[in-house]
């Protein structure tokens, strides 16, 4: 019995092989005919036969073993062990199943978006770049360089791509062979949008540096104004740079790109100390639990909107006589405190300033950010930026200023550096002093919130450190700080007009004893470029413009 259910199994196992065979050729193909699978499938049929055989024989010995004496039992079928070529047919079935497909990674739809929008952008720009190149007349100039500018300030991140594909050149190009003055200032922006930075016009660079410290900036006003009878130019043409913190940036804006006369000037601050700095101390009081701020921070917004005007800060660039302006002020947002520059510029391409900046905000939002001395006025927010008074971390942004203008011309030499406080109270140790009885009884038992602020925010704005660090190192001939010494300690707020009237007496007493280094820091200022600086600039322009 044993016998023939082996060879019924050999019979079934190359039945079996020949389906699997025409499986194989139906289901795979004659390429995958040669697979494994086949090769299993020949090899098994070409051991059927000797396994028939072998089978046979065993047959063949059973029959004799019957009528030869009973010797032990044979297992029986089940403790028999099957030939691993019948037990085969089992990896057949694994061997023809087909392989699933990989699920393909699924992408967030943010990034998506994200990047949908991006090559949205760089192709708006590419078609941007080449609309200004094909344009040939000064109507479609214009329109097209307005995109432009207006996709600049919209995309920030499209600016190098803008630079990569040429579009400094181009702008150089057609500024040589556009005469319309409209195109020509449109042009001026681009290129500042760009960080395209035109040569300083003297033997170096001319930097202007004004302090914090509000209703102060009287001293400054007088200082600017015997450096203007000096050497027959206004401020705007002397400097290359002006940098302002606070009441500095207010200066900085009005005497810069705006063009106004110190007179103006003089005229704005006074109206400022009715406008802003007069309060009941009732109702400042009140505000300052409530709103943080001792004055109305609305009043000041509205003076500021209505003097400086709404532009943008690059929009000063379309000016080729005005200067370039930074407004410091204190980020309060972040982790840290950390100064902030609106700037009226971009820095050229691959070039990095070591603090955070841009010149897509309004000129009054940067003086409101720069001026918001807290406890005077409410912090000032900014898309999601917190901005308070930047003299809290740098009241003389000398050294700032010279950072920036190292980054705007790196090879240029410092021709000049006029630093500008807005003075410094130094009681006389000759003065009369009080008995200690009659001090202990005039002192108050306890001080005001706004008296204590007022201090603190007085000691916070100290200037004379950056000004000893200056002294060593840079050159005497280029470095000039103009800070008056006070008859008496002058508030920032302090608007009354007897102590507005003895600032001017006191900065009219340092000029006379300090004219020699007035006398000193004109000679600096008005060097002019030497020829073969000009040609030096040339090669440059021509390089930028035609690529050689």
């Amino acid at each position: 019995m044993a016998s023939r259910t082996q060879l019924r199994n050999a019979s079934l196992h190359v039945r079996l092989t020949q389906v699997l065979r025409d499986l194989v050729h139906r289901t795979i193909g004659e390429a995958q005919a040669t697979s494994p699978v086949q090769k299993i499938v020949s090899d098994n049929e070409a051991k059927a036969p000797e396994l028939q055989s072998q089978l046979s024989s065993k047959s063949s010995v059973e029959q004799e073993a019957k009528s030869s004496p009973p010797q032990e039992p044979l297992p029986t079928a089940k403790e028999q062990r099957v030939p691993p070529d019948v037990s085969s047919w089992q990896s057949y079935m694994s061997l023809l199943k087909i392989p699933e497909k990989p699920q393909p990674k699924v992408v967030p739809k943010w990034k998506l978006e994200l990047a949908s929008a991006r090559g949205g952008i760089d192709a708006r720009t590419r078609d941007l770049v080449g609309l200004v190149r094909s344009a040939r007349t000064d109507m479609s100039r214009s329109r097209r360089v307005e995109d432009l500018c207006r996709h600049l300030q919209q995309h920030p991140e499209a600016i190098n791509l803008a630079f990569m594909e040429g579009a400094v050149s181009c702008l150089l190009t057609m500024y040589e062979e556009t005469s319309d003055k409209v195109v020509q200032m449109q042009l001026r922006e681009a290129l500042a949008l760009l960080g395209y930075v035109r040569p300083v016009t003297g033997r170096g660079i001319r930097i202007l540096s004004i302090d914090g410290g509000g209703i102060r900036g009287i001293l400054a006003i007088e200082l600017l104004r015997e450096l203007e009878r000096l050497s027959g130019q206004p401020v705007y043409q002397m400097f290359d740079l002006i940098c302002g913190v606070s009441t500095g940036a207010l200066l900085a804006c009005l005497l810069g790109p705006l063009k106004r006369s110190l007179d103006e000037v003089e005229e704005l601050y006074t109206r400022l100390g009715t406008a802003v700095f007069t309060q009941t101390r009732l109702k400042g009081t009140t505000k300052l639990l409530w709103e943080h701020s001792y004055y109305d921070t609305e009043a000041w917004r509205v003076i500021l909107q209505q003097n400086l005007g709404m532009q943008p800060l690059i929009a000063f660039s379309r000016d080729q006589a005005a200067p370039k302006v930074a407004a410091v002020s204190t980020l309060v947002s972040s982790d840290q405190l950390q100064a902030f520059i609106f700037r009226s510029y971009n820095h050229p391409h691959h070039v990095q300033s070591h603090y955070q900046g841009s010149s897509r905000y309004k000129v009054w939002e940067a003086v409101q950010a720069s001026a918001a001395a807290p406890g005077y006025f409410q912090e000032c927010r900014i898309g999601d930026m917190l901005h308070q008074d930047g003299g809290i971390l740098v009241n003389n942004p000398a050294a700032i200023a010279i950072h920036e203008a190292r980054q705007l011309w790196p090879q240029e030499p410092l021709q000049c550096v006029v630093s500008i406080g807005t003075g410094r109270f130094a009681p006389s140790m000759l003065s009369t002093r009080p008995t200690a009885a009659a001090a202990a009884a005039a002192a108050p038992d306890a001080t005001s919130w706004m008296t204590k602020i007022r201090k603190f925010v007085d000691s916070a704005t100290d200037t004379e450190g950056v000004h000893t660090i200056l002294t060593e190192l840079l050159p005497t001939h280029s470095y000039f700080r103009l800070n008056p010494y006070l008859t008496e300690n002058v508030l920032l707020d302090d608007s009354h007009p007897d102590k507005l009237r003895q600032l001017k007496e006191d900065a009219r007493m340092y000029l006379r004893k300090n004219s020699f280094k007035l006398g000193r820091a004109v000679t600096e200022l008005n060097r002019q470029r030497r020829r073969h600086q000009r040609f030096v600039d040339w090669i440059h322009l021509k390089r930028d413009t035609h690529g050689f």
